[in-house]
């Protein structure tokens, strides 16, 4: 008989509203994500087990197990651990909740116990698998609200299995969407890679393979209030990540005394501010140094703030000068051309963060960047270092630090700070290293590599600089155009 292990990962934001359901103990388990799963007990006992982790400083998350009787058990403790790597990068996550689980009983409901959100991993091992069997994850408004969309992801267990994940239609056929079969099997259909992703248990250590099957779902196009998926009865971990209500709306308030106040709490009386110049809309991604968390903001008509977001939980850097792992605590927020951006690290701490910028567009003007350096930046008489890579493989990138009236900035030796190909000296200012093999991932682990043909420029940030904007002008070599991704290291006050 087939051994069977099963992981969920459920991010939730924050704050979250929803359904409340009283437990046996008394708690109340506050808007429930609800999963149906497989009645697989032919004849035997079937046990597994179910993990949950708490975000730092929420309420600690419950576990609803409820029967088609009516019957709900709510159930706590603690002691496993899930590690998460995508290209070399970790993620631990540390449960604090840990219950019993038996499929028979068919419906599980996660939650927490106040009203605030929580980063929750579920994790259900089961023996007794031995024929495909299916689940369902119940569709909520917040769910589509976030923008994340579902991913299943099934890795092998056994060197000879080849999973296969497809999500049904009503009728229990595979579904299709915009023509399109969601069916994985061998690597073959709408499949998402899962290379570079490796995802570590208690029993197992298991690196995704080119015969691995996973499918990526846009809820917000899903037509349907539930998603029913069907699984193959090939020994396998399956993975789901969904998001619910993401946090990017909370209120923010700037003032002259306090600096930024989030969500009620004072976050930094000082950030560094961006501006994108004819940018319909664009991502802001912040990532700390692993000692100091990030604060997002934005002001215009509705300021709004973020100090940690789920769909920013795989972002992460291998650039020279910039290996930065995946945090559970990276902001994002999204911000239009027409609004000014900051970000500094919460409580003014000194350190280094890290900005990933999506939806830029590099045209015939090209794309400016005016970033406002804050005091604490100009007093640790550092470097701003900004890589700029192509999305599109017909664009060459260029980035040139300019004045306003976008004349080439010239250092002590008349040399413009500006480069085409970072590790061709003749093409590009100061020292820099070729940028093939590096890597920039994005949301739900989308890998950009980089090549030899994008940029890297690394300009002073004196004193002096402060109070006026460093003016980035991002072009085309060759009158080439496209889309373009964009990470900046920031050092602040140290």
């Amino acid at each position: 008989m087939k051994r069977f292990l099963l992981f969920l990962l459920l991010l939730t934001g924050l704050p979250v509203r929803g359904q409340s359901i009283l437990c046996d103990t008394g708690e109340t388990l506050h808007a429930p994500f609800t999963l149906t799963a497989p009645n697989v007990r032919q004849g035997g006992v079937s046990l597994g087990s179910v993990f949950t982790v708490g975000a730092t400083g929420a309420a600690l998350p419950l576990a609803l197990l409820a029967s088609d009787e009516g019957q709900t058990v709510c159930a706590g403790a603690s002691g496993q651990a899930l590690t998460l790597e995508q290209d070399g990068a970790q993620l631990a996550l540390n449960t604090l909740i840990t219950s019993a689980f038996d499929p028979a009983e068919n419906r599980l409901q996660i939650g927490t116990s106040g009203e605030v959100g929580a980063a929750l991993v579920i994790a259900v091992e089961n023996p007794l698998f031995d024929t495909a069997h299916e689940y369902t994850l119940e569709i909520t408004p917040q769910m589509r609200a976030s923008g994340v969309p579902l991913q299943l992801e099934a890795y092998a267990l056994a060197d000879e299995s080849v999973p296969t994940l497809e999500i049904l239609d009503e009728r229990g056929r595979t579904a299709r969407l915009d023509g399109e079969a969601l069916r994985c099997e061998g690597g073959a259909g709408r499949c998402t890679p899962l290379l570079g992703r490796t995802v570590y248990t208690a029993q197992n250590a298991v690196a995704g393979r080119p015969t691995d099957a996973a499918l990526t779902l846009d809820l917000g196009s899903w037509p349907l209030n539930s998603v029913r998926f069907r699984v193959s009865a090939t020994p396998h971990l399956l993975i789901i990540r969904v998001a619910n209500d993401a946090p990017a709306a909370v209120g923010a308030l700037f003032t002259d005394a306090q600096g930024l106040i989030c969500d009620g709490v004072p976050a930094w009386t000082d950030g560094v501010s961006l501006r994108f110049s004819g940018a319909a809309a664009v991502t802001l991604t912040a990532l700390g140094d692993g000692l100091s968390d990030p604060v997002l903001a934005v002001d215009g008509a509705q300021p709004r703030c973020n100090l940690a977001h789920p769909a920013a939980l795989f972002y992460s850097l291998d650039l020279p000068e910039a290996l930065v792992p995946v945090q559970d605590t990276s902001a994002q927020l999204t911000l239009t051309g027409d609004e000014t951006a900051y970000v500094a690290l919460r409580d003014d701490a000194s350190g280094t963060l890290y900005l990933v910028i999506e939806g830029l567009m590099i045209d015939s003007d090209g794309q400016m960047i005016e970033i406002t350096p804050t005091d604490a930046m100009g007093s640790a008489n550092d470097f701003l270092t900004i890589w700029v890579a192509a999305a599109d493989e017909a664009l060459d990138p260029v980035v040139t630090w300019v004045t306003p009236d976008d004349l080439p900035i010239l250092d002590g030796f008349l040399q413009p700070y500006t480069c085409d190909n970072a590790g061709v000296p003749e093409l590009c200012h100061g020292l820099s290293s070729n940028l093939r093999g590096s890597v920039i991932t994005l949301g739900e682990g989308r890998r950009l590599p980089l090549s030899s043909e994008d940029a890297v420029l690394t300009i002073p940030v004196f004193p002096q600089a402060v109070g006026g904007a460093l003016r980035l002008h991002l072009t085309g070599a060759n009158d080439t155009r496209g889309a373009v991704i964009v990470a900046i290291k920031l050092v602040i006050g140290e």
